[in-house]
């Protein structure tokens, strides 16, 4: 059963730049890592948008979610966002890849699409299949982190945790903790 390893704070702190940051920290250690991020953007009319993002080459991203809320083939719709199904199914598969040679993943954005079972559900069930030396970093907005940790029954797995804002230095003590554990 893989590991958790969550940073978690309020919507627009800062939980993907720190997640990237520290899964950054731990690969410059030694421990390989891989998984996905989201990325916000705007689109052509300066909406926010989200593009799902492969993170060992950044190069690999999808459209994930786009403004208007319309439930369309292929899509889910949460809170005004049309959800593209594809990504989602990318995202899986580049764990699975991933998880083949990499023992540090990142899922990012863990929130209500994922405790409704829908989303990333199905990856971070994959992944947490996966056996003890893997060890998942989770980001998670910390008004759902109740639901989330309930949800995916998280607790007896949890390896550690980092609570937005957080400095450089804990973002360094952390990744060597993670890098000496997973490497």
């Amino acid at each position: 059963m893989a590991k958790v390893f969550i940073i978690y704070g309020p919507r627009g702190a800062g939980k993907t730049t720190t997640t990237l940051k520290l899964a950054d920290a731990v690969a410059r250690r030694g421990a390989n890592v891989g998984g996905y991020f989201q990325r916000t953007m705007s689109d052509e009319e300066d909406c926010r948008c989200y593009d799902l993002v492969r993170v060992r080459d950044h190069a690999q991203s999808l459209p994930l979610a786009r403004p208007g809320g319309r439930e369309k083939p292929g899509t889910s719709v949460l809170c005004s966002f049309s959800f593209m199904q594809d990504a989602f199914a990318a995202g899986l598969e580049w764990l699975r890849q991933d998880a083949t040679s990499l023992r540090v993943l990142v899922l990012d954005e863990i929130s209500k699409l994922e405790v409704r079972g829908e989303g990333h559900a199905a990856a971070l069930r994959w992944a947490l299949s996966l056996g003890d030396e893997y060890l998942l970093l989770l980001s998670v907005r910390a008004e759902l982190l109740f639901y989330v940790m309930e949800a995916f029954e998280l607790e007896s797995r949890l390896a550690g945790y980092l609570e937005i804002p957080a400095g450089d230095t804990a973002i360094a003590v952390e990744a060597d903790q993670i890098a000496k554990a997973f490497s």
